[in-house]
C-alpha cells in the first residue's frame, strides 16, 4: 500500500510511496555506508499537510447568503472534505463563483444532522442511522481552484473544510 512519506528537512512535502525493488547495502567494508532503497510515488504530485479550516458559523445567515475566500495553495483542483451541521432549516448550498458558479447543493435535512461531504471520493456520510442522502444532492461536489476560491454559503449551517494541496514534484 502506498503510505505517507516525508523528510525532516521539509516536512510540508509529502509523498505517497511505495517501497519497489529489493534493498541494496553499499558501504565499504569500515563501517561507513548507506542503504539504497527505491521507492515509486503514487502519482506527479507531491502533497501538502492537511489543513482543517475553523469552524466557519452561519447560524444568522440571511437569504443573500455570506461570502467566503478558500485558498488552493497547490498547483491543481483540490476536493475538500466538507463537515456541515444543519442549524435550522432543512437545506444549504455552496456555490464557487471562481470556479463558474458551481453549486454543491442539499436539500430535505434534517434541523441539527450532521453531513461529511468527501469531494474526492464523492462519498456523503450522515450521522442519522440507515439515511440515504445522494438522493437529497444535486450530484455537484465542490472543486476547488488553484488560487482564491470566491465562495458563497447559504442556509443557517456551520461548515468546516479540511484540504490536501497536491503541487508539481521538481
Amino acid at each position: 500500500y502506498y503510505k505517507e512519506l516525508y523528510f525532516s528537512n521539509n516536512i510540508n512535502r509529502r509523498f505517497y510511496a511505495i517501497y519497489n525493488d529489493d534493498p541494496r547495502i553499499i558501504h565499504n567494508g569500515l563501517r561507513q555506508g548507506y542503504v539504497d532503497i527505491v521507492m515509486e510515488n503514487i502519482d506527479a504530485y507531491t502533497y501538502s499537510p492537511i489543513y482543517e479550516t475553523e469552524i466557519y458559523d452561519y447560524t444568522l445567515n440571511t437569504s443573500n447568503g455570506t461570502e467566503l475566500l478558500l485558498i488552493n495553495y497547490g498547483d491543481t483542483i483540490c476536493l475538500p472534505t466538507i463537515y456541515v451541521q444543519i442549524i435550522s432549516g432543512n437545506s444549504f448550498s455552496i456555490i464557487n463563483y471562481s470556479n463558474g458558479g458551481q453549486e454543491l447543493k442539499f436539500n430535505d435535512l434534517v434541523v441539527n444532522e450532521e453531513l461529511t461531504i468527501d469531494c474526492e471520493n464523492e462519498e456523503i456520510e450522515t450521522d442519522l442511522p440507515l439515511t440515504y442522502r445522494y438522493d437529497n444532492h444535486n450530484g455537484v461536489f465542490l472543486e476547488l481552484i488553484r488560487g482564491n476560491n470566491y465562495l458563497k454559503v447559504f442556509g443557517n449551517i456551520k461548515l468546516k473544510f479540511k484540504m490536501q494541496f497536491k503541487t508539481f514534484q521538481g
